[in-house]
């Protein structure tokens, strides 16, 4: 009976371990979003992915409190059902290529203002991230 319980707890751990080891998070990097013109509704975040874990993940959506909808778009604005990121692999999110669109923006943009961005990945996992309003046309990355 002891033998029988020392299998099961033994088996219960290696399945703990196990999940433990395939949780891991997407490192993100330099999340900003460009400023938009007076009175858009409309703005375009830019970010780094970079994925770390030992397994692929998948990049379902992403929402914001900010705007009523946010598409990811690619380079000709036609909408990303997904983004796939194997292992070990990064993804650039950047101006005139794939973006994360952000539209029926409710409040005002200012440069140096900070909106959440939550990533919603296939696995359930979320992650929410700061990216920073930035007047890219003073960078040379403008319209």
């Amino acid at each position: 009976m002891v033998v029988r319980w020392m299998k099961v707890l033994g088996m219960l751990g290696l399945l703990l371990w196990s999940g433990i080891s395939q949780a891991c998070d997407i490192e993100i990097k330099d999340a900003r979003l460009r400023l938009p013109p007076p009175m858009a509704d409309t703005a375009a975040a830019y970010m780094v992915l970079q994925n770390g874990c030992a397994h692929e993940r998948v990049l379902r959506s992403v929402s914001s409190p900010w705007a009523k909808m946010v598409m990811l778009h690619d380079a000709a604005m036609h909408k990303m059902p997904k983004l796939v990121l194997k292992a070990g692999q990064s993804f650039a999110f950047q101006p005139r290529e794939a973006h994360i669109m952000l539209m029926g923006v409710g409040r005002v943009m200012t440069a140096g203002t900070h909106v959440p961005l939550v990533l919603h990945w296939q696995d359930g996992r979320v992650q929410t991230v700061d990216a920073v309003v930035q007047d890219m046309r003073q960078m040379g990355q403008g319209e």
